[in-house]
């Protein structure tokens, strides 16, 4: 015990760190300060892309079942591809979505393209797209009824 306590004494003191070092934060300290923000925002930013992913699907899902095509029970997904741009201008935000997707129903399967814009009023289908042949859009989108079949065209 003694020989401990003799070797604390003797030891000399730690180096101390000059006054600015010991007020600032490490480089890595400060990286992290200054990414942590940002992956916030950006982790928020694919939540909300999801979320317009998942709204054009289901418009898209409502058009083909409308269709016929491949029944009232078609299915859309899973996604394949897909591409999303987001941009707010005067307060004013409004998205792009393109997607790529399976369709099946009635015993058969496709692909399909569609387009879509989302801003203020909702998910609006610009163009869909099932095995290359042009789904009516006339029925889609904010104040669309839910009545009527939409025929494909060539």
């Amino acid at each position: 015990d003694e020989q401990l306590t003799q070797r604390k004494k003797s030891s000399p003191p730690a180096p101390q760190k000059p006054f600015l070092e010991s007020i600032l934060p490490s480089p890595m300290g400060l990286a992290g300060m200054l990414l942590k923000p940002l992956a916030s925002l950006v982790g928020s930013m694919f939540e909300g892309a999801r979320g317009d992913v998942e709204a054009v699907l289901e418009l898209a899902r409502a058009a083909v079942r409308r269709s016929g095509r491949f029944g009232a029970a078609a299915e859309c997904g899973p996604v394949l591809g897909q591409s999303y741009a987001s941009s707010s201008f005067n307060g004013k935000k409004s998205a792009r979505v393109q997607l790529q997707f399976q369709v099946s129903g009635d015993g058969r399967a496709g692909m399909a393209t569609c387009a879509a814009t989302i801003d203020d009023s909702g998910a609006r289908l610009d163009d869909l797209r099932v095995d290359g042949y042009s789904v009516d859009l006339s029925q889609t989108g904010p104040g669309a009824s839910s009545g009527g079949v939409i025929d494909v065209e060539r």
